[in-house]
């Protein structure tokens, strides 16, 4: 609904920025960062995962879908880029999972900071005769 908002009120170029750029872009968030630190101009908002994400679900029903461009010449879409990787990694970024914080954090794993263990449910709560 915020989106219909935006839109009604012609923040065009803002929704683009929060559906690409502040959203789900990480090869654009990456390219952004670059291009401030290196004090360039920031460059064109890429496509944002989420319709990469589509795309895969259209793609997994069968559907075969094709991105084309204005001149309609088919745009191969990428699942990643390596040299955002190593571009990522010249500026320190770290884009790997969540996953190694959390060990260094002592929460993989269910536990809990406290080191405590997730909670046991009394076997009268579990139902062991699954009939369908």
């Amino acid at each position: 609904m915020e989106v219909w908002a935006l839109e009604a009120y012609g923040a065009a170029y803002t929704l683009q920025e929060l559906l690409t750029i502040k959203s789900d872009d990480i090869h654009g968030r990456v390219k952004v960062y670059e291009a401030i630190v290196k004090g360039e101009n920031i460059p064109e908002p890429g496509v944002p995962e989420s319709f990469k994400v589509l795309i895969k679900e259209m793609q997994s029903l069968c559907l075969n879908v094709e991105v084309l461009s204005t001149d309609g010449t088919t745009i191969e879409m990428r699942d990643s880029d390596d040299a955002v990787f190593t571009a990522a990694e010249e500026l320190g970024i770290d884009l790997s999972r969540a996953e190694p914080r959390l060990r260094r954090r002592g929460l993989a794993g269910g536990r809990t900071t406290a080191g405590a263990h997730p909670p046991s449910y009394p076997t009268s709560l579990i139902r062991q005769d699954f009939r369908i």
